[in-house]
């Protein structure tokens, strides 16, 4: 009978621990956290810092506003007014209406299917109808200690349109890690004048660090195998088929090389 009153008490434990747990579990959708990029090349690249701030409720709903601020002038942007319900992420259409776009849907499991919503990155006051596009997302997958440390988790899902059938990472969250780490799900818009993730901070601590490639005398290449097949990236680590006007990564096995497609 002691046995059995015992298990009872670890049991219920066990039921009051677990909400406690999975509020635990790495959240940067929320005040405190920092994404760092750098934006543009050459003499016209720049560094950006953006974060959330909690603003005001809209009809009822709990919101940030997601600020852009450069380094260097230290001019501050908004850029969109996100809402998080702790399992999706919404993104609003306008502050006239109370029309909300799913962005991420962290919850989904295998063969969930969701119509989510990719965005340009711009000036909240500069968008329009035209900077969201909508498209299908199946999820494949969920694995354990993923993403950026042990205690994150990894979905693994696949982007289906009339242009475009590829496999996203998104990190549960945080957002999707294939456009950079960045907590919106970005299309066009700065990623294509040379956006770099250099940094992720929350709460006074370093999450996320780009360390750059090893390069230098000390850099042995390997055999080329010619019956490995060749695959394009662009510099921001995106696949492509036929890389044209650009500079991009040449992948043949184990070899890596930077090449000018004209």
């Amino acid at each position: 009978m002691m046995k059995i009153k015992l298990i009872k008490t670890i049991l219920f434990s066990i039921c009051l621990l677990a909400p406690s747990l999975k509020m635990n579990a790495m959240v940067l959708i929320k005040e405190g956290t920092t994404w760092r990029y750098s934006m543009g090349n050459g003499l016209s690249a720049r560094t950006v810092d953006f974060t959330l701030e909690r603003i005001d409720d809209h009809f009822g709903k709990e919101c940030f506003g997601l600020y852009g601020t450069d380094t260097e002038d230290m001019q501050k942007i908004l850029y969109h007014i996100l809402h998080y319900d702790g399992t999706c992420v919404y993104l609003l259409e306008n502050e006239q209406t109370d029309n909300w776009f799913l962005m991420y849907d962290f919850g989904m499991e295998p063969g969930d299917f969701r119509m989510v919503t990719r965005v340009f990155l711009g000036p909240w006051e500069t968008f329009g109808p035209n900077d969201y596009v909508t498209c299908p997302v199946l999820c494949n997958g969920r694995e354990k200690n993923g993403g950026f440390d042990n205690e994150t988790e990894i979905m693994i899902v696949r982007e289906i349109n009339e242009t475009r059938d590829h496999t996203h990472t998104w990190i549960v969250g945080c957002g999707n890690a294939d456009d950079w780490g960045f907590l919106l799900n970005v299309h066009g818009g700065y990623v294509g004048g040379g956006m770099r993730l250099l940094s992720i901070e929350s709460d006074g601590q370093i999450i996320y660090q780009y360390q750059p490639p090893e390069t230098g005398i000390d850099q042995v290449d390997t055999p080329l195998e010619d019956n490995d097949p060749v695959e394009w990236y662009t510099l921001q680590g995106v696949r492509v088929d036929n890389p044209q006007n650009g500079i991009f990564i040449r992948r043949q096995g184990a070899n890596i090389t930077k090449q000018v497609i004209k």
